[in-house]
């Protein structure tokens, strides 16, 4: 499992929150954005030959070191209260597995054009696709994911 970087500890910029969707049930990640550029998938040794279940089969394996809980992100989301860099903090990916559709709000690439050809790929505010009871940004009935400075 990965650690979450501390209140006040420096964000790796290359790293993003994601969450996951597979055979129903939801993972989180922390890990770098390279792993989300699906056609480049071949770097991590992937053949992207083979049957496109083997091939996600083989990235989510590469990544599951990169797989963090929930109940650390919350932790972690609240510790930062009204910090600006817990902008950083918020899921930017959400793969869907199951459906193969690949939604992002990353706001310096477009992740959701370098998909394979049997995905979809969309860029929206991701936050609404993941379900509620992983929405670790809402704190004691307050969504969070606006910070209080901005209302």
């Amino acid at each position: 499992m990965v650690v979450i970087p501390e209140k006040n500890a420096d964000l790796p910029s290359d790293s993003i929150i994601s969450f996951v969707f597979k055979n129903g049930v939801g993972a989180w990640y922390y890990c770098g954005i390279e792993y989300w550029i699906m056609a480049d998938w071949s770097q991590w040794g992937i053949d992207l030959s083979q049957e496109i279940g083997a091939i996600e089969e083989a990235l989510l394996n590469i990544i599951e070191e990169y797989r963090v809980e929930q109940a650390d992100l919350k932790a972690k989301f609240e510790a930062m209260d009204d910090d600006p860099k817990a902008f950083f903090m918020l899921p930017m990916v959400v793969a869907d597995f199951d459906k193969r559709h690949f939604f992002s709000n990353y706001y310096d690439r477009l992740l959701e054009t370098m998909v394979l050809d049997s995905w979809a790929g969309s860029f929206e505010n991701v936050l609404d696709k993941i379900p509620e009871n992983e929405r670790y940004w809402i704190v004691r009935g307050e969504n969070r994911a606006v910070p209080k400075s901005s209302l």
